[in-house]
C-alpha cells in the first residue's frame, strides 16, 4: 500500500514536555546506565538514549489510500444523510433541484449541489461561511459550472478559510476552475451519486472537468469592461492559489488527433466538451497542491480513444481524458 507521510510541526509546549519527560526517565534509569558503563555496554546504552530521543521527534501522520477513500466517502455520506433524512425520492416529472435545496450544512461540511453557479449561490455561501466561521472546514460540491465571477467569489472564501474540497459526481467548468482548485486539500474518491438528468443512483468517480476561461482574444472582447474585470479576477485568483492557469484553457494536444473528440466537437461544439486531467498530471504539470487520492486511481476510456467510458462519466456533455502532451 502506498502511503503519504506528512510531518506536522509540533508546538513549543509539546517539545518542552517531551524534553522534561526524557530527562525524567533518564534520571530514573541512571543506576542502570552506570551499570552499563561499568560493563562497557556502550552500544546498548547509545541505542537506548537514541530510542528515547525519538520520542521528542514530530510524529508522522499517515494518509493512506484507504484513509483518503474512507474520509471522502464519509463526507459524501454526511451530506446525503442530512439531505435524504426526510425524503429520498424524486417524483416523476420533477428534477433533483425541484425537490432538494442547492446548499445546506451537515456538521462541519458545507454541501452544495447545483446545476448552475450564480450570484445567489455565491451570496448564500458567503453568508453561511460568515455565520459558521471555523466550524465549517469542508465543502462537498456537485455542479455543472456556471458564472465564473460567482465561482471565484466562492473559491476565494474557500481558500481564505482553509477549507478542504470534495468534488462529488460532476464538478465541471467554473466548478473545476475555481472551486475545486481553491481547496486546501482536494479529495478524489468513489461514491454513489444521483446522476443528471435521469435521477438514478450510479457509482462513479468525480468528474473534474476543465474547459473555458475568461481569456479575451479579439479587440471587441478586450474592450468589454465586464469581461476584462472577470479576467483580472481570474489572474489574481490563480496567482493566489499558485496553480498554472493553463489548466483551464490549454486544449490538450492528445485530443486533436482523437477521432471521437473531433466528431464530438463538430456535433455539439466546444462548450459541451470538457477534459479531465489525471491527478498525477495536475500535480506535476500544473502545480496543483494538496491532492488526496488513491494512488491507483485512473479513469476508464472507450478503447482506442481518449473519451471517458460511460461508467466513468456523467450523462451530461462529453468528457475526455487529457494526455501529457501540451500545445
Amino acid at each position: 500500500m502506498v502511503s503519504i507521510m506528512i510531518y506536522g510541526p509540533g508546538s513549543r509546549g509539546n517539545a518542552e514536555f517531551c524534553i522534561i519527560n526524557l530527562a525524567f526517565h533518564l534520571r530514573l534509569a541512571m543506576p542502570w546506565v552506570v551499570e552499563m558503563c561499568k560493563k562497557n555496554h556502550y552500544n546498548i546504552l547509545t541505542l537506548l538514549i537514541f530510542a528515547m530521543f525519538l520520542t521528542c521527534m514530530p510524529k508522522p501522520a499517515f494518509s493512506s489510500n484507504s484513509d483518503n477513500e474512507k474520509l471522502y466517502q464519509g463526507v459524501i455520506k454526511k451530506c446525503d444523510n442530512e439531505l435524504f433524512r426526510k425524503n429520498n425520492t424524486i417524483p416523476p416529472g420533477k428534477t433533483f433541484e425541484d425537490v432538494f435545496p442547492k446548499i445546506w450544512v451537515s456538521g462541519s461540511v458545507l454541501c452544495i449541489s447545483t446545476s448552475d453557479i450564480d450570484s445567489v449561490l455565491a451570496d448564500s455561501v458567503e453568508s453561511i461561511i460568515d455565520r459558521y466561521g471555523a466550524r465549517l472546514n469542508k465543502v462537498r460540491i456537485s455542479s455543472l459550472g456556471g458564472d465564473a465571477e460567482s465561482a471565484m467569489r466562492i473559491g476565494f472564501r474557500i481558500y481564505q478559510n482553509h477549507m478542504d474540497v470534495f468534488p462529488y459526481g460532476m464538478c465541471l467548468s467554473a466548478c473545476a476552475n475555481y472551486i475545486f482548485l481553491a481547496g486546501r486539500h482536494k479529495y478524489i474518491g468513489t461514491s454513489r451519486f444521483m446522476g443528471y438528468p435521469e435521477n438514478k443512483w450510479v457509482v462513479t468517480k468525480p468528474i473534474i472537468g476543465f474547459h473555458g476561461a475568461p481569456k479575451p482574444a479579439s479587440e471587441a472582447e478586450r474592450s468589454n469592461i465586464d469581461l476584462m474585470r472577470v479576467k483580472d479576477m481570474h489572474d489574481k485568483f490563480f496567482a493566489m492559489i499558485g496553480v498554472s492557469d493553463s489548466i483551464t484553457d490549454v486544449l490538450p494536444c492528445n485530443l486533436l488527433n482523437d477521432h471521437l473528440f473531433q466528431e464530438t466537437q463538430s456535433k455539439v461544439g466546444s462548450s459541451n466538451i470538457y477534459w479531465v486531467h489525471p491527478p498525477q498530471e495536475m500535480e506535476n504539470v500544473f502545480r496543483v497542491k494538496g491532492l488526496r487520492y488513491n494512488k491507483n486511481f485512473k479513469y476508464k476510456l472507450v478503447p482506442g480513444t481518449s473519451k471517458l467510458a460511460d461508467e466513468d462519466r456523467m450523462p451530461v456533455g462529453d468528457g475526455f481524458l487529457a494526455g501529457p502532451c501540451r500545445l
